[in-house]
């Protein structure tokens, strides 16, 4: 209720503005989040989560030149799902090669154990 009561005081502060949409995310209100933070963004608010938070929402909705903007920003130190992420929205761009150097790095930092299975 705070974040929400400063973003209708000051509307045009991008920080408030971003808080009350990444408190919105944790919330699970995904959508209200989305919107908020692309209009946050829109007026210049800058933030790690921000970013990564509006490139995977970005994916599922469809907006993956977005999202490959977004993804981009962030640290896939600081996030280790980020280049996964970043991959499919590279490839649902048409960027089929730099896709593929991207979900490749995901797996050199992210290995998965072979798993093998008889019958």
């Amino acid at each position: 209720n705070w974040f929400q009561r400063a973003a209708d005081q000051a509307p045009h502060k991008p920080d408030i503005l971003g808080n009350l949409g990444m408190v919105r995310w944790m919330q699970n209100r995904v959508e209200e989040s989305y919107e908020i933070l692309v209009r946050a963004a829109a007026k210049g608010y800058q933030s790690n989560l921000g970013h990564y938070i509006l490139g995977t929402i970005g994916i599922e909705k469809g907006e993956s030149r977005q999202s490959v903007e977004h993804l981009k920003k962030v640290s896939s130190d600081r996030f280790p799902f980020r280049d996964l992420y970043l991959s499919i929205a590279l490839r649902n761009s048409g960027k089929i090669k730099e896709a593929d150097q991207t979900y490749q790095n995901f797996l050199r930092h992210n290995p998965a154990p072979l798993l093998i299975t008889s019958r």
